[in-house]
């Protein structure tokens, strides 16, 4: 009983902080003129601002943190240092989560300035690489990281060739290996304050390195994992492994979905061993964006992302939610999502990303927006503005690469409105080394062949046979070693795709009733992988080409039927373009049918 009433009245306590402080603020400075005095009422707001971090109230703990600086004497960091220290750091992290980034600016070159030591600066280091990363100076948040790490007695190579050799990777492979899933989630906690603040340096400029060194971020989750290896596994291993696991196609020149999913995994686990909330964004966005999309269905990827989008608003890092937020809907986009209500989720981050200041995100998750507007409403058009103005918007230029999501989303425009010709020459443009991920290759594989089936369906010749077979022989390179390795989940997200271009290219070149069937066999069999995936949009396109079969073998019965339940597909995903599309398709398979009968 009396371990309750203490418990009870400690509750009490804290709940009373807030409004005890509010009241208190409301008399200060005027009536609180005792220099120790307004110290103990600026620790109090220190505490109240703690409270309100903990119920994700960033603005009110940054009211908080900024009443207690200014009831701090003048010599603040000669007399009260150590809570200076951490006051600052609390107040640049809470300007930083409401989108303040010149008053976190502020805060930490005060720290920079102010430290007594290098270790005493390393967290503002730290959040100082993430607010340079949102000012967009992400050449300066690199050098500023490698600073830091030459600091800590790390040898980082200038040039950014060359450094992963394979040896280095083969050898840190190796050394994985030798261990079982379980010995690498309980491997040894580092216990060396040196080496995990190290290995947490490592991962945010290796972050930081994707936007302004990519060909050194390998080299740089390399050395953070080997330092785990080697001085024991910490949170910060969660986010090597998983980095690894993402790059080890471009390590290693093939796709082994299964070690990558292996390394995830066990990644996973890692953060639910060391309770790494704060990371949990971060992993989730490495792992469902770029290795679960070759071993789970798009849906699943696509709610992970929402929940680390989710996680990182409430935790106050911002920064990587957006990033979340923004693979959630291409992820959501790709899995066939109902577009309407897609469309309100696109509008709700556009506003955050607003509030936040944060225009990268949103000139990103604004394609979309365009681009489902688009696909839903046949009279949205856009002002007549040619690509190179799309292109010269000086926000968007400062952004690397994306040019080419510009150019993709062209893609995506042009082949749902079913100007495939426009599709085709806006593919074109994208070089194979473009700047665009794992997904939106694939996808834009998808769709030219696509397209060059349409344009190419009435010259039935060698070149434009030649020209289709190149271009499903493109795409099914792209996700043949992932089909290969994984299977069953591999067959939601991709294999309908594959499907519906060899039911095409079978239908294309049919010329006796077995070819016929062999293409009708193939478009059952995409409808339903599609269908088991629930991709609708993909299911609604299969019928939709099964039907064009149909036509062409002069069944309109059959044909009827497919554009029937294309309509069906396309309804459900929200497109009214395309139900508008099938209905009048509809409507001159009846007449077809009505003639025959």
């Amino acid at each position: 009983m009396c371990s309750f009433a203490g418990t009870q009245k400690e509750k009490d306590r804290q709940y009373l902080i807030a409004p005890t402080i509010d009241q208190i603020n409301y008399g200060v400075p005027s009536l609180v003129e005792c220099p120790e005095r307004r110290v103990d009422v600026a620790e109090l707001n220190v505490t109240a601002g703690l409270r309100a971090i903990s119920r994700s109230d960033f603005a009110k703990a940054y009211h908080y943190f900024n009443k207690a600086q200014l009831l701090l004497p003048d010599e603040k960091w000669k007399t009260h240092y150590d809570l200076s220290l951490r006051l600052f750091l609390f107040r640049a992290n809470t300007a930083f989560s409401c989108g303040y980034l010149n008053e976190a600016d502020e805060a930490l070159d005060t720290i920079l300035t102010e430290g007594r030591c290098l270790d005493d600066k390393l967290d503002a280091h730290h959040y100082k690489s993430k607010v340079l990363l949102a000012q967009r100076k992400v050449q300066e948040a690199y050098a500023q990281g490698i600073s830091v790490l030459s600091a800590l007695g790390q040898n980082i190579p200038d040039d950014e060739h060359s450094h992963t050799s394979p040896p280095m990777v083969k050898e840190t492979i190796e050394k994985l290996k030798k261990f079982t899933d379980e010995e690498l989630i309980d491997m040894k906690e580092v216990d060396s304050k040196f080496h995990y603040s190290l290995m947490r340096m490592y991962i945010q400029v290796t972050h930081v390195a994707y936007f302004a060194r990519p060909k050194m971020q390998p080299y740089l989750t390399l050395k953070s994992l080997q330092l785990g290896l080697e001085h024991g596994f910490c949170k910060y291993s969660a986010a090597s492994l998983v980095l690894l696991a993402a790059q080890l196609p471009q390590l290693t020149g093939n796709l082994d979905v299964t070690t990558s999913s292996r390394m995830s995994k066990i990644a996973l686990a890692l953060l639910e061993r060391f309770k790494a909330t704060d990371l949990l964004p971060y992993v989730f966005c490495v792992y469902y964006s770029f290795v679960a999309i070759y071993t789970e269905p798009l849906m699943d990827c696509a709610n992970n992302l929402r929940k680390g989008f989710q996680v990182g608003m409430t935790i106050g890092d911002t920064s990587m939610a957006f990033i979340c937020g923004l693979h959630y809907i291409q992820k959501a986009f790709a899995s066939g999502v109902n577009l309407v209500v897609l469309q309100n989720d696109v509008d709700y981050h556009i506003r955050l990303n607003e509030l936040h200041k944060d225009f990268t995100s949103k000139a990103y998750v604004s394609k979309y927006h365009e681009t489902i507007s688009l696909i839903i409403n046949k009279d949205f058009s856009l002002a007549e503005t040619t690509l190179d103005e799309d292109i010269d918007d000086p926000l968007q230029s400062a952004l690397q690469g994306f040019s080419d999501i510009v150019l993709f989303h062209k893609v995506v425009q042009m082949f749902w409105r079913g100007y495939y010709g426009r599709c085709e020459f806006f593919a074109s443009k994208l070089a194979p080394g473009s700047n665009y991920g794992k997904l939106t290759r694939i996808l834009l594989l998808f769709y030219r062949a696509a397209s060059l089936i349409q344009i190419n369906r009435n010259k039935k010749n060698f070149s434009s046979k030649r020209l289709i077979t190149s271009a499903i022989f493109s795409f099914r390179n792209a996700i043949a070693n992932g089909d290969c390795s994984m299977g069953e989940a591999q067959g939601y997200n991709f294999q309908n795709k594959l499907d519906l271009l060899e039911a095409e290219l079978a239908s294309f070149t049919a010329h006796n009733e077995r070819t016929e069937l062999a293409a009708e066999n193939l478009y059952a069999s995409s409808i339903r992988a599609a269908s088991s995936g629930n991709l609708s949009h993909e299911e609604g396109l299969a019928c939709e080409y099964c039907a064009y079969h149909f036509q062409r073998m002069n069944d309109h019965k059959a044909s009827l039927q497919m554009f029937e339940r294309a309509k069906a597909a396309f309804q459900r995903w929200g497109s009214q373009v395309k139900v508008d599309n099938m209905q009048a398709y509809i409507l001159v398979a009846r007449e077809k049918v009505a003639e025959k009968d």
